[in-house]
């Protein structure tokens, strides 16, 4: 994340896919998510909006499997309704500001 913070989008892609194996192969499956979900966030910035919503819609569903902390929804729900709104998906970005704000 913090690559991603500097804008070296390469090394942040990177680290978090290499994240993303080891936890997954640690079993760590709540750090996995978490890994999508910034992969998500970087091809949100980066206009990839398809591969985006993608990866939170694994990190969601790795979330909610995994009984996961609001706040980590929460905070997967901010980025996807940016991501939504960026691509002109409005009532989409309301449906899911909707699930935040109730959660």
């Amino acid at each position: 994340v913090a690559h991603m913070q500097r804008g070296a989008m390469a090394s942040a892609r990177a680290d978090l896919q290499r994240a993303h194996e080891l936890a997954g192969a640690a079993g760590e499956h709540l750090v996995a998510a978490g890994a999508l979900h910034n992969l998500g966030h970087l091809d949100g910035r980066l206009g990839r909006y398809p591969s985006a919503l993608a990866a939170f819609d694994a990190a969601r569903s790795t979330y909610v499997r995994l009984g996961s902390p609001g706040r980590l929804l929460a905070a997967l729900d901010a980025d996807h309704c940016e991501v939504l709104l960026n691509v002109g998906l409005a009532p989409e970005a309301l449906d899911v500001a909707d699930r935040y704000v109730a959660g």
